[in-house]
């Protein structure tokens, strides 16, 4: 079974903010 890996985001975490904090985008 291999791995399952994500992409990294062609953005910031905190990019998103207000609507969606850091916290919540590390998460998910």
């Amino acid at each position: 079974m291999s791995d399952f890996v994500l992409p990294k985001l062609p953005y910031a975490y905190d990019a998103l903010e207000p609507h969606i904090d850091a916290q919540t985008m590390e998460i998910h």
